[in-house]
């Protein structure tokens, strides 16, 4: 409760667990480019118009949050003070994310939620609920017979990544209060997202 978090985020997961932390008392600020969020442009839309405030999507992951258009000198200057970074990009060298995250505070928690973690044989390659559902066998179960397989709806494996993300960024944050050391939460939304096919997925490997 009262900590400071900057949403970095660009994507639903990151931004759906930086929501979830404002609903348990975070100030989070949401960093927004002079384009708006990306979400703000996702459909469904709550008008028929459409528009960046109609996003039915944005409503539901970017609330509990103060939206602040954030150039790179702004940018800088929210994570060196927050208590949270949240992002859901590669911090590749000479990006503004990158130079953000080298002000961030030596007892701040960094919570990464990207496609396929910040470290693994997969990273850096592109992933959304589609590839998500078929890595991890969900496309498999989903059809009918002689017909396609299809992905779990509703940006499913987005919203179970940001909720493991918050999770373990709380967990992070309680730990702090023992140790002072800084701690980054690397959350794989494929990874996440495996987690949910136990206990078929587990019947189905064995036989």
């Amino acid at each position: 409760v009262g900590d400071a978090v900057a949403d970095l985020s660009q994507r639903l997961a990151a931004a759906f667990a930086a929501r979830l932390l404002g609903d348990f008392g975070a100030d989070v600020v949401l960093c927004e480019p002079a384009g708006g969020h990306p979400l703000r442009r996702e459909a469904p839309f709550v008008t028929d118009a459409g528009g960046t405030e109609h996003s039915a999507v944005h409503a539901l992951v970017n609330w509990n949050k103060r939206s602040q258009l954030t150039g790179d000198t702004a940018l800088s200057d929210l994570v060196a003070s927050a208590d949270v970074v949240v992002t859901d990009c590669l911090p590749v060298a000479g990006t503004p994310v990158a130079a953000a995250l080298a002000m961030l505070r030596s007892d701040a928690v960094h919570l990464s939620v990207t496609p396929h973690g910040l470290d693994a044989p997969l990273t850096g390659t592109p992933g959304n609920n589609l590839t998500a559902s078929a890595r991890t066998g969900w496309s498999s179960v989903n059809g009918y017979r002689d017909e396609p397989p299809l992905q779990l709806p509703g940006n499913q494996a987005g919203y179970i990544a940001g909720l493991a993300g918050f999770v373990a960024a709380a967990a992070a944050l309680r730990r702090r209060r023992e140790s002072p050391a800084a701690e980054q939460v690397d959350v794989s939304e494929l990874e996440a997202f495996a987690l949910t096919v136990h206990p078929w997925g587990v019947a189905g490997v064995y036989e």
